[in-house]
């Protein structure tokens, strides 16, 4: 694990992933599966995605470390783009400011060190809180992915693009 920022406003450290954090893995793993079911990254492919994409986690370091927060990026080889496969914040830290200072830190990055000029996402029509997040990060609707994730799974295509 590399550990990447403190952000003190909200008491909690950035860290980038790597194949040793075993014990972290299986809690993303357990959580997703939790909340997202068949739609969860799970063990077989969150270890492509530490390898070759960025899994970049939030813990809050006050008493004993926990996990907050968890964004999972894949790039495309061929542009300075990438796209947000997955991202979530654990409930219990939700509303707290913890998700939006985690996300506009991990997309500084990209854009500053990575050189990453576009970035593309997918969430649900129904998930307000998150649009609303991604729009104050400067995300648009793009459109309307119909049946993305099989029948009825419709899905807005959000994209940011970085002023150059």
């Amino acid at each position: 694990m590399k550990k990447i920022k403190n952000i003190k406003e909200i008491n909690a450290d950035i860290v980038l992933l790597d194949s040793e954090d075993k014990q972290i893995i299986e809690e993303i793993v357990k959580y997703e599966e939790e909340v997202f079911g068949e739609g969860a990254i799970g063990i077989w492919n969150i270890k492509p995605f530490i390898k070759y994409g960025k899994v970049y986690v939030l813990s809050s370091i006050e008493g004993e470390k926990e996990l907050v927060s968890v964004i999972e990026i894949i790039k495309d080889f061929k542009k300075h783009k990438a796209y947000i496969y997955g991202f979530f914040t654990k409930e219990s830290f939700r509303n707290k400011g913890y998700g939006d200072m985690f996300l506009k830190n991990i997309l500084e990055e990209l854009h500053n060190i990575y050189g990453i000029n576009k970035i593309e996402l997918t969430v649900s029509q129904e998930n307000r809180n998150a649009i609303r997040l991604y729009e104050k990060n400067g995300f648009q609707k793009n459109e309307l992915l119909k049946d993305e994730y099989g029948s009825g799974e419709d899905r807005y295509l959000m994209i940011k693009v970085f002023n150059l």
